[in-house]
């Protein structure tokens, strides 16, 4: 997007801005039980900071709505709630090719010894800096194979580019073989051929081969052509680009539950605040133990709703420890969470397990209008949500513009506004006055009183 653009967008995010606040509720931060200060370098309109801990340990609502953004001025400004990031895509930019360290490998022909005979020399980290070819007195020497020394490299190339010297119109098929030490390879590629011949004007060279993964040391290239006396001069490792899905690691939480007093097959735990929790990891208190489970979720114990179930294990065989995966799940903010154990096969025994949660944190997005530090206000029992006032410029202007235009904020550490007091819930407004109500009666009297009335004057009339 272009300057004039960009200018275009920010003019109609500060129209909206002011629309804001002119229709924002009639709040301050002190309305609120908590707060964190929040840094900004004045260099964007848009700046973003993940929720911390406190937060939602702080709010009173389990969609995070009784939060708001406020400048120094105690103005609201727009914000937008993003969901927390799980995984992020990844492109591995190409290093550029380079010339891989070669050593040629001989067989020397005499007649007590047809053999190889070679001493390699490496480093402590297993670079190759020397090799000899010891076998006595030769008569005849061919290369055989070629030691290709990969061990300074990070990253394994995806194909190779032979270059070779000795014979024209050369067609050769060669074996690659990999391994971590000089003694021993495993083959990785059976058959390869490099091509090199030429026919009047037509020419067909051929000098390229492609690698499957592999994560070893060493490779050594299998060369028949060096019973003809072709040597190779010259292999390049060539790194293309590569994109790929890192999948992020969340905030953990470990914790025991309790058993229940109901059910010794219920393992209660409460989590201090409303997180999105996505995995969870529960530890057996025993080796050898394989067991079906049920996992509950809800506001509350007697609201608990099934969000997964499965089973555990921690089983030892053959002189390994077996363990059940980890449990993923869709973001789930409970407070109130069961464990349920079948106790048909014997259940987990009388020590309590461990339970690590994980959640990815959301973000807030926010227009810094006005002047700084800005604080994110939160905790108010008697707040309504937060999404009605999510402004959608601040979603288009995320969509349309490079992540380099929404910067990144620093948040402080938390302290009080309001205090504890407002997260209670508020005092019942008093009684009105019962108008209508004595109104009525005032009627009714007044009727009976002119009824009355007229039933005396009626009397003293027949008198």
């Amino acid at each position: 997007m272009n300057n004039f653009a960009i200018k275009g967008v920010l003019v109609i995010i500060l129209f909206f801005s002011f629309a804001y606040s002119s229709f924002a509720e009639n709040i301050s931060p002190m309305d609120f039980a908590k707060g964190i200060n929040i840094e900004v370098d004045n260099k964007s309109s848009l700046y973003k900071f993940e929720l911390p801990q406190s937060v939602y340990e702080g709010v009173t609502r389990k969609d995070l709505g009784d939060m708001r953004v406020f400048n120094s001025d105690d103005e609201l400004v727009p914000f937008s709630i993003k969901s927390g990031k799980t995984s992020e895509r990844k492109v591995r930019k190409p290093r550029k090719s380079i010339n891989l360290p070669i050593f040629p490998l001989y067989r020397t022909y005499n007649k007590k010894n047809k053999n190889l005979s070679v001493k390699i020399s490496s480093d402590k980290k297993g670079t190759i800096i020397d090799i000899n070819n010891k076998s006595g007195v030769r008569k005849k020497t061919n290369i055989i194979s070629y030691l290709v020394d990969l061990s300074s490299l990070k990253d394994k190339p995806a194909y190779l580019l032979f270059s070779w010297k000795g014979k024209k119109n050369l067609v050769t098929n060669i074996k690659v073989q990999s391994g971590n030490d000089l003694n021993t390879f495993s083959t990785i590629i059976s058959k390869a051929t490099l091509t090199d011949i030429s026919f009047g004007k037509n020419k067909i060279h051929k000098n390229r081969v492609n690698l499957p993964y592999f994560n070893r040391k060493y490779l050594k290239i299998i060369w028949p052509a060096g019973a003809s006396g072709v040597e190779m001069t010259r292999i390049t490792a060539h790194f293309p680009t590569t994109s790929y899905y890192r999948k992020l690691s969340g905030k953990k939480i470990t914790l025991t539950p309790q058993r229940s007093d109901a059910e010794t097959s219920d393992y209660k735990f409460k989590l201090k605040g409303f997180y999105p929790v996505d995995k969870i990891k529960i530890l057996l208190p025993q080796k050898n133990t394989l067991v079906n489970y049920s996992l509950l979720a809800g506001d509350s114990y007697d609201s608990l709703r099934r969000v997964y179930s499965g089973k555990l294990y921690n089983l030892t065989i053959e002189n390994s420890i077996v363990k059940n995966d980890d449990i993923t799940i869709p973001p789930n903010s409970s407070l109130f969470w069961l464990l349920r154990i079948d106790e048909s096969a014997g259940g987990i025994g009388k020590k309590l397990p461990k339970i690590t949660i994980e959640y990815h944190p959301k973000s807030i997005v926010f227009v810094a209008r006005g002047e700084g530090p800005f604080k994110l206000a939160y905790g108010k029992l008697s707040l309504n949500s937060a999404y009605n006032q999510t402004d959608p410029v601040i979603e288009t202007l995320i969509k349309s513009q490079k992540k380099s235009f929404v910067r990144l904020a620093k948040t402080g550490s938390e302290y009080i506004l309001g205090g504890d007091k407002k997260l209670e819930p508020p005092n019942p407004p008093p009684k009105p006055f019962p108008v209508k109500k004595l109104a009525l009666w005032a009627v009714l009297v007044l009727g009976v009183l002119i009824t009355a009335f007229m039933a005396f004057r009626l009397i003293k009339q027949m008198k």
